[in-house]
């Protein structure tokens, strides 16, 4: 379905809404096709990659999971969590946390990451 790249790694989307990853994140070396499992009942629809870290969306919107490396709080997980082997939601990403409007794409680069909601707000680290 979908793929992102970055200078060290390589994640992309099944048609079934399951993201694989390849390569090297934070710390973790993926030489074949691995799948990352996302503690949540919802398929993803869509994928970023930075630097070291990755993010996802899920389907409806209704969540944003990220993991790898966030040393500069790319992840979104609160000051306190540097890094995440494995998915997690980002709470302040949730509907009711945005003004009740579902994310509609993120993105992501080297050190940061954005999210934009239904009604055009934007929000990013």
């Amino acid at each position: 379905e979908s793929i992102a790249c970055s200078s060290s790694s390589t994640v992309f989307l099944s048609n079934k809404g399951v993201p694989y990853q390849v390569g090297y994140l934070h710390g973790l070396v993926f030489p074949k096709p691995t799948k990352v499992t996302i503690p949540l009942p919802l398929q993803c629809v869509e994928i970023a990659a930075g630097r070291h870290f990755c993010i996802g969306r899920m389907e409806g919107g209704q969540a944003v999971v990220s993991w790898g490396a966030g040393h500069f709080g790319q992840l979104g997980l609160g000051p306190h969590i540097s890094a995440s082997e494995h998915p997690k939601v980002i709470e302040r990403l949730l509907p009711h946390h945005v003004g009740g409007a579902p994310i509609t794409q993120v993105s992501a680069g080297s050190w940061h990451a954005l999210a934009l909601t239904q009604e055009g707000r934007c929000f990013g680290r």
